[in-house]
């Protein structure tokens, strides 16, 4: 019987001391998540600014399509609250070459792009939930047009 009160104890203080290490990391995995999709849109971004040329119909010219993986809850990953594209949607005056996002939580963290995003709405495009979203970016007289795709 002193063995399985000791086995319950030791396991107990194991896994007391793994708990808040598997939470730091369910947040860094999100993070990076995030973060890679965010490089992979900055990049198609660049690409479509340096080597594509406007046409005179938006629908007919050069794009690039971006999916952006949000995190849910789950056993490896921290939710995700929100990402927000062409600035923070909790300011006055959102700066469009700001891509923004907030684990759950958390403090928004931002990512600021070489281009501004062009959303067609006042404010920043703001995705709420997790999941993947497909992104088409297209050139706009003034950056980066972004819009969801299939919604």
């Amino acid at each position: 019987m002193i063995r399985v009160v000791l086995a319950v104890a030791v396991t107990l203080a194991l896994f007391a001391v793994a708990a808040p290490a598997a939470a730091d990391a369910r947040e860094y995995r999100s993070d990076r998540i995030v973060a890679t999709d965010l490089t992979a849109m900055e990049r198609a971004g660049t690409a479509l600014l340096g080597l594509e040329d406007p046409t005179p119909s938006p629908g007919t010219g050069p794009r690039r399509f971006v999916t952006l993986r949000v995190p849910g809850d789950s056993w490896s990953t921290a939710p995700v609250d929100w990402v927000a594209l062409g600035g923070r949607p909790d300011v006055a005056h959102p700066d469009p070459r700001v891509v923004a996002y907030a684990l759950a939580g958390g403090d928004p963290r931002t990512v600021e792009l070489p281009f501004p995003l062009v959303t067609g709405a006042d404010g920043p495009l703001v995705l709420e939930g997790s999941g993947r979203f497909e992104l088409r970016l297209s050139l706009a007289p003034d950056g980066v047009r972004v819009e969801r795709v299939g919604v």
